[in-house]
C-alpha cells in the first residue's frame, strides 16, 4: 500500500511539474539587434508588453469613442490616437525640436504608456522625435517599414528602440495591427519591396470603428496611391505628403472618397505645402478639409456613427448638427486684416494683400461676419 502511494505521489508531481513547463513556454523575451543592415532588428510578428502591471489610463476614463489628434508639429506629422478598446496609437512624431511637445500633449491627456508607435518612414519630419516619446513612455510594440537611411536621426531611434529592449515590426500590406470586432487597424502599404522614393515606403494604414473609417498616408506619393485596392473609402482623409502636388491624385481621391481630409504642414514651409494644386482637388471632390498651419491641433471624435471635429478645444464640425439648423459650414478664406475683406485662396485680389495684413483661416462665413468682416465683390465668397 506504500508503495501505491507512493508510486501516486510521483505521478502528481510529475504532471504538475509538466503543466509548469507549458506555461513558461507561452511567454517569451523581446529583445533586439544593432545590425539594423541584416534586418536582425526587425520582427514578422506582433510585439507583446511583458508588463500588463500599469494601467494604459484610470479604468474610469476609458471612453467608447475613437479619438484621432492630429497634433500641429509645424512642417511634419504626428497622429495620436485614442481607441475605444482602450489602447493608442502614435503615428510619428514630428523633428525633434516638437518632441517635447509631442510627449506633453500626450500626458496631458492621461497617458503614460503608449500601445502602438508606427514611424512610417525614416524622414526626421516624422520620426525626429520619436526616439525621445520611446525614451519617456512605456512602449509595447513599434512598427516601422523594411528600408534604412545612414542619417543620424534615423540610427539615433534604431539604438533607443534597443535599448528599450523592443522590436520593430515590419510594417507591410495586409498586416493588421488591430482586429477586434468593430475595431481595425490594417497595413495597405508598402505593397512592394523596393521604392526608388524614400516617401513611398511610407506606411499607409486604414482604421475602421464601426461605420466609419480612416486612413493615415505619411508621404506616401501617387506611385503608391495607385497600388492601392481594395475597398479604401474613408471617412477622414490624412492628406499625403503635407499636401504636396506628388500625392493625392483625382484617382485616390476617387478611391478614397473622403468627406473630410486633414493637412500637416508649418505655417510659411520652404516646400509651399500645402500645393495649390492639391487644394483645388480637394475643392472639386468637394471635401472638407483643415489644416494645421490654420488650425493648430485638430482633434477628430467619432462613436462609429457621427463624426465631430474639433481645434484647440473649439468644435468646428459636428456631424450630429446636421440635419438643424444649428450646422455651420466651415471654408478655407484668405482675409484682408486692414479692409476687413473675405476672400478666396484663389481670387486675384489675395496677390494684392500684403503679408502683413493677409491671414488664412478656416472658418464659417457667419463667424467672419460676427468680427466685422465683409464678402469680397470679386470673388464672392459664400
Amino acid at each position: 500500500m506504500k508503495f501505491k502511494k507512493i508510486i501516486c505521489l510521483t505521478i502528481c508531481c510529475f504532471m504538475l511539474f509538466c503543466c509548469g513547463c507549458s506555461d513558461n513556454n507561452n511567454n517569451f523575451e523581446l529583445t533586439s539587434s544593432s545590425d539594423f543592415s541584416s534586418q536582425s532588428n526587425f520582427d514578422d510578428k506582433n510585439n507583446i508588453s511583458t508588463d500588463d502591471s500599469e494601467p494604459l489610463r484610470d479604468k474610469n476614463e476609458i471612453s467608447a469613442n475613437l479619438k484621432v489628434h492630429y497634433i500641429d508639429v509645424g512642417q511634419g506629422d504626428s497622429i495620436f490616437i485614442e481607441l475605444p478598446n482602450n489602447e493608442t496609437l502614435l503615428i510619428d512624431a514630428g523633428e525633434k525640436k516638437y518632441s517635447q511637445s509631442v510627449i506633453k500633449y500626450i500626458e496631458k491627456l492621461g497617458y503614460r504608456r503608449i500601445s502602438h508607435v508606427v514611424g512610417t518612414h525614416p524622414h526626421s519630419d516624422h520620426i525626429g522625435g520619436l526616439a525621445d516619446v520611446i525614451n519617456t513612455f512605456k512602449i509595447d510594440n513599434v512598427y516601422m517599414p523594411k528600408v534604412s537611411t545612414n542619417t543620424k536621426t534615423f540610427e539615433n531611434l534604431l539604438l533607443t528602440i534597443k535599448n528599450k529592449g523592443l522590436k520593430i515590426t515590419t510594417a507591410k500590406k495586409d498586416l493588421k495591427i488591430i482586429d477586434d470586432n468593430d475595431l481595425s487597424l490594417t497595413v495597405l502599404s508598402p505593397v512592394k519591396d523596393e521604392y526608388s522614393n524614400l516617401n513611398n515606403y511610407s506606411v499607409v494604414m486604414l482604421l475602421k470603428y464601426k461605420s466609419r473609417s480612416f486612413i493615415f498616408t505619411g508621404d506616401a506619393e501617387e506611385e503608391v496611391e495607385k497600388e492601392l485596392s481594395g475597398d479604401i473609402s474613408c471617412d477622414v482623409l490624412k492628406v499625403g505628403h503635407h499636401g504636396s502636388s506628388s500625392s493625392t491624385s483625382d484617382n485616390f481621391l476617387h478611391k478614397t472618397s473622403p468627406k473630410y481630409a486633414v493637412i500637416s504642414c508649418g505655417k510659411g514651409n520652404d516646400y509651399g505645402h500645402p500645393h495649390k494644386e492639391t487644394i483645388d482637388k480637394l475643392k472639386r471632390s468637394k471635401v472638407e478639409f483643415f489644416i494645421t498651419e490654420n488650425n493648430g491641433n485638430i482633434v477628430v471624435v467619432t462613436d462609429g456613427n457621427n463624426i465631430s471635429i474639433e481645434s484647440d478645444k473649439n468644435i468646428i464640425k459636428d456631424e450630429s448638427l446636421d440635419n438643424t439648423e444649428s450646422a455651420v459650414a466651415v471654408n478655407i478664406y484668405v482675409l484682408n486684416t486692414n479692409s476687413k475683406k473675405i476672400h478666396y485662396p484663389d481670387c486675384k485680389a489675395v496677390n494684392t494683400i500684403s503679408d502683413y495684413n493677409k491671414q488664412t483661416v478656416n472658418d464659417s462665413m457667419a463667424n467672419l461676419e460676427k468680427q466685422g468682416y465683409t464678402k469680397c465683390g470679386i470673388c464672392k465668397p459664400e
